[in-house]
């Protein structure tokens, strides 16, 4: 495929055409999905969602006048591709390092090998009781969003969608403050009982 020009991308899409993306996935989803295969180590059917996703990046970035001029699709395109993936594995990490210490405070759950051995059962026991009376102290729609997000893995666009919030990044923010107010209540009772 010729490198196609940004005016005729746009044109064709603002038209509906979108016989220019199919040329674009044809041409380049094979090179970027390999890539991200072999060289990243994503699955395949992850590899074709980033490809699929970055994609859609590129056709949005086009309507909305954010890429007035590109020299090499492809590699901007495989470029967007690695960034995303680097998101994800971001994104994931962050989420597997807090979902054990959340399910803790989330399940009633007294099982000592659940949780770390450096800390006493009896400091275990106490640490859950504080965090058990800590989450029953916030309001329901705290107690929802957390349990949402950590619990049954919502995406912050599920959790808008579920709570008729305005937008994910409204979500966003509602569940940093609930955890952010959670965890000021298991500070503030910690004191009190230490």
């Amino acid at each position: 495929m010729k490198e196609t020009s940004i005016t005729y991308l746009k044109t064709a899409l603002r038209e509906g055409n979108t016989n220019c993306l199919k040329d674009i996935f044809a041409a380049h989803g094979d090179y970027c999905i390999e890539n991200l295969i072999n060289k990243k180590g994503c699955s395949r059917e992850a590899a074709e969602d980033i490809f699929i996703d970055a994609l859609i990046n590129f056709r949005d970035k086009i309507l909305n006048n954010k890429i007035t001029y590109i020299t090499n699709i492809r590699s901007y395109i495989y470029t967007t591709c690695i960034n995303m993936h680097k998101a994800n594995l971001y994104q994931q990490g962050r989420h597997a390092r807090n979902e054990q210490d959340i399910a803790f405070h989330l399940y009633d759950n007294t099982d000592s090998d659940y949780l770390s051995k450096t800390v006493a059962e009896e400091e275990l026991l106490q640490l859950l009781e504080i965090s058990n009376k800590s989450f029953q102290s916030l309001d329901k729609r705290c107690q929802t969003i957390l349990r949402l997000f950590y619990i049954y893995h919502y995406s912050m666009e599920e959790i808008a969608q579920t709570l008729k919030l305005a937008s994910k990044d409204v979500a966003k923010t509602s569940k940093s403050r609930c955890f952010k107010k959670w965890s000021k209540l298991v500070e503030s009772l910690r004191e009190k009982k230490g």
